[in-house]
């Protein structure tokens, strides 16, 4: 079982080290601003800092030193990225069900990243949530990740109609 944890934890970490990078290919061919939600202005400082989280997270995941925090906190952030940035879409097209795939997509994200901070060794750092909160967060992010399988196939079903 050991070895299929850390084959999933390096997949995991190879996908944010690619989101990463797509981050700075994305800004790097841009002449404009970001697209992106109208009320979002889209500044290249900040895909950038983005793309350099996610290769931080990443890299910490993939050689298991502050795993359990970065992983928390990406865990949080996509969080927050669901609730204040996608949400407010997914209202305002309710019947498409593109902003409900993308919406839900992160929230599995945000659900692997905290199983993630659960399973991961302790460093010892101050700043690390308590086994307790991490606890609580992953059975949050297992429930979330399950709510998105199940997003996903009742999208398709209607999609087929």
């Amino acid at each position: 079982m050991d070895g299929v944890l850390r084959l999933g934890r390096l997949f995991f970490a190879l996908s944010m080290v690619f989101f990463g990078v797509q981050y700075f290919i994305y800004v790097a061919g841009l002449k404009g601003p970001i697209p992106g939600p109208p009320w979002l202005p889209g500044l290249h400082p900040f895909a950038v800092l983005t793309g350099a989280a996610l290769i931080a997270v990443g890299v910490c995941v993939a050689t298991e030193k502050m795993a359990r925090l970065a992983a928390a906190l990406l865990g949080i952030a996509l969080l927050l990225t669901a609730v204040f940035l996608h949400l407010p879409g997914l209202f305002a097209k309710i019947h498409d069900p593109g902003p409900w795939t993308s919406s839900f997509e992160l929230l599995a994200l945000m659900g692997g990243a905290f199983v993630l901070a659960w399973i991961a060794a302790s460093d010892g750092l101050k700043l690390e949530p308590s086994d307790k909160i991490l606890s609580q967060l992953a059975t949050f992010g297992r429930v979330m990740f399950a709510a998105s399988l199940c997003n996903t196939s009742c999208t398709r079903s209607s999609l087929r109609r």
